[in-house]
């Protein structure tokens, strides 16, 4: 069976792999310091048993890091300095095309000395109106300049209740190195685009000779026994993302039909169960869509007489932010 490694377990091992060598060789030579524009600053001691750090002020974005407790380098100065303006050389944000993603804030970390802690630190951002967006999906990215070819990785999604964002501490050990060596967070928003606009498939009208009626049945007529969702739109993070749930409803249960645009070639974006065609149980059909590979698509429930529900579907790139 083949292993495979996360971009998330590569970047931290690799900033502990450098933090051996530095201490091992004389000979290994530290990353450029980075480019960072004016911003919040803060400083903050790194202790055994956790280390907090708030950069506040100038009507932007307030963020509050709290650290796990530390297993190397405490009492070492953490200097953490926040800004719009992406602080490594170089770097840029490559939009996956089905969606747009944008940067909201910085943060550089540097230390005077060698720092572990036991994982990855909680963040609280309280985030200025223009940057509340409730459709959105915001997540933490994570840099590290140790391992500039990995670029940035995805830690976590947030949660937002208002203004106010909240990330989960990891648990995963996680080092910052050095100065003049940096890791930097972001805070990252991705808002889905449009969900397709199903078109309606026309119906022909026999002629001819009088055709024999059917055995009674729900036959829908067009504009009525609405077809609807619970939702118009969904978005995962990432292929290996949970399932989601989904509601359809037909008024006087006729028969629905699924359709979709999620399967090209030997790729399928996501998985909708039940697919073809089902007879609703008490006018509803649960339905299961669960994520397999990055892209965006739709999927549509229609009955025999052209109603329609049409679901949107984008399962983003864990790690879509590059270094060019």
């Amino acid at each position: 069976m083949a292993v495979r490694y996360s971009p998330l377990a590569v970047i931290l091992a690799t900033s502990a792999l450098l933090l051996a060598a530095c201490e091992s060789s004389g000979n290994v030579h530290p990353p450029p310091t980075p480019t960072q524009p004016p911003g919040l600053t803060a400083n903050a001691t790194v202790g055994s048993a956790g280390t907090s750090a708030l950069l506040a002020g100038g009507g932007t974005t307030t963020t509050a890091f709290s650290f796990p407790g530390a297993t190397a380098g405490v009492g070492s100065t953490l200097t953490l300095t926040a800004g719009t303006q992406a602080p490594v050389a170089g770097a840029s944000i490559r939009r996956a095309p089905q969606s747009i993603k944008s940067i909201l804030e910085y943060v550089t970390v540097e230390s005077n000395a060698a720092v572990t802690f036991t994982g990855t630190p909680a963040l609280t951002f309280v985030l200025p109106a223009a940057d509340v967006n409730a459709m959105g999906t915001y997540t933490l990215e994570l840099y590290n300049s140790t391992a500039p070819g990995t670029g940035f990785v995805t830690l976590s999604t947030g949660t937002l209740n208002g203004s106010t964002l909240t990330f989960p501490a990891g648990t995963t050990p996680f080092s910052i190195p050095v100065a003049p060596a940096f890791v930097v967070f972001a805070l990252a928003l991705t808002v889905p685009g449009p969900s397709p606009t199903p078109t309606a498939t026309p119906t022909s009208t026999p002629t001819g000779s009088p055709t024999p009626s059917a055995s009674p049945s729900a036959t829908p007529t067009p504009g009525t026994n609405i077809v609807s969702a619970n939702t118009p739109y969904l978005t995962f993070a990432g292929a290996t993302a949970a399932p989601q749930p989904v509601t359809i409803s037909e008024q006087n249960g006729a028969a629905l039909t699924e359709t979709d645009t999620c399967t090209t070639g030997s790729v399928t974006i996501v998985a909708v169960t039940p697919g073809g065609t089902t007879t609703p149980a008490q006018n509803t059909i649960s339905v299961t869509v669960t994520p397999e590979a990055v892209g965006t698509c739709a999927f549509t429930y229609k009955d025999a007489a052209g109603n329609s529900a049409t679901v949107g579907v984008t399962v983003s790139n864990p790690a879509p932010i590059v270094i060019q």
